[in-house]
């Protein structure tokens, strides 16, 4: 039995390093909670660096499957880092962020947007046509000022780093993690 997400989400990325599969559990392997339907993100650290973060905002599958999943595809599959080694084992720290539902904001204005970030903190997660892009909460240590943060959250987004401005043709929706 597995005693918390991290641990699931560890024992994963070791399983696949000696393997080359994502391991398969039973439900009866995992906590009650973890047999529950919540999508998350899995972020892996290796001597405090971010080394991979991936995961989803919406899922039908239950939680210990989507960090079995997210957990692997975060340590060997973002593009944007290195994959992870055994070597790198012994420094690996692991957050798995379990995301609440999606809620709409709109926002009448920059000011009224600005504020209302400032104020909650929220991850939050940008649409414009077929562009989409998700900030967890987390982000906000490293963007504090929320200009900077929805101009990044564009530019992950394949969007220009004003385009938060538009209102008519961007959609906001919040979260929180826990």
């Amino acid at each position: 039995m597995y005693n918390t997400r991290e641990q699931l989400a560890k024992s994963a990325i070791e399983y696949f390093l000696k393997n080359r599969q994502i391991p398969h559990l039973d439900p009866q392997d995992v906590s009650v909670d973890m047999q529950k339907i919540i999508p998350c993100f899995v972020t892996v650290y290796v001597k405090g660096n971010l080394r991979g973060c991936i995961g989803n905002y919406e899922t039908d599958r239950p939680l210990f499957e989507n960090i079995l999943k997210m957990a692997v595809s975060a340590a060997f599959s973002d593009f944007r880092f290195s994959p992870i080694t055994s070597a790198d084992l012994p420094n690996l720290t692991i957050e798995v962020s379990c995301l609440s539902a999606p809620s709409p904001y709109i926002p009448t204005s920059s000011h009224q947007l600005l504020s209302y970030l400032v104020a909650h903190k929220p991850g939050l997660i940008i649409s414009s046509g077929y562009h989409k892009a998700l900030f967890l909460p987390q982000v906000w240590k490293e963007l504090p000022d929320p200009e900077e943060f929805l101009s990044r959250l564009c530019l992950k987004a394949g969007l220009p780093e004003n385009t938060w401005k538009d209102f008519d043709h961007t959609s906001y929706q919040t979260f929180n993690t826990f």
